[in-house]
């Protein structure tokens, strides 16, 4: 049970604004506070999440608290959604680390090499930086075109990739009176069900 401020609807004290006792639950805490609560751990990085310090001392602290948990929970819903993979952390503590850029070994542009060699004639050195700085150009260009393709190709796996996650997948909202609800129920096939706060007032 818990307070919500709300005003009064009806007798002497209409309109006054006053906290009214009730189980709000969905309302004030919003559905997001259920992925608070618990994780997947697919390895020891997401086990830091749950890292408490000053154990056993009576002034323990949770390393991380609940909001990071329900963000850690819907990056990873949605990450396997889209790319059929389990999603991981690539650093401790650090809940966005298993995004991004999947391929660290990207070529990364060098600067011009300047040849220092004053025995060489200046237009040399001119035709010399001129041909390296046309090479590292075209190799820009093609890193880039790759790049793109790469990135294209992703996102059309990504897409069927949800299309498939969704498919022969029903949703049926249920709303109504508590007996009405069960009445239909009932007749429905299912493999999971989330029952709002209101909906436990039985």
């Amino acid at each position: 049970m818990a307070y919500a401020e709300g005003y009064i609807k009806q007798g002497k004290d209409k309109g006054i604004k006053k906290e009214v006792k009730g189980y709000w639950g969905d309302l004030i805490l919003s559905p997001y506070y259920t992925f608070g609560v618990d994780s997947d751990t697919p390895n020891n990085y997401a086990t830091s999440l749950y890292d408490i310090y000053n154990k056993d001392t009576g002034s323990e602290q949770h390393r991380h608290h609940t909001v990071e948990i329900a963000v850690y929970n819907l990056i990873s819903h949605i990450y396997e959604i889209e790319y059929n993979n389990i999603y991981q952390m690539t650093i401790e503590h650090d809940i966005y680390s298993g995004l991004g850029n999947k391929d660290s070994s990207r070529n990364i542009l060098q600067p011009v090499r300047i040849n220092d060699n004053t025995t060489n004639s200046n237009t040399n050195n001119e035709e010399e930086e001129s041909e390296y700085i046309e090479e590292i150009i075209s190799n820009s260009v093609k890193q880039i075109n790759i790049e793109e393709d790469e990135i294209n190709q992703t996102n059309s796996k990504i897409l069927q990739n949800i299309e498939e996650s969704y498919r022969n997948i029903k949703i049926y909202p249920i709303v109504g009176p508590t007996s009405s609800k069960y009445n239909k129920l009932k007749d429905l096939k299912f493999d999971m069900m989330f029952i709002s706060s209101n909906s436990t007032q039985v």
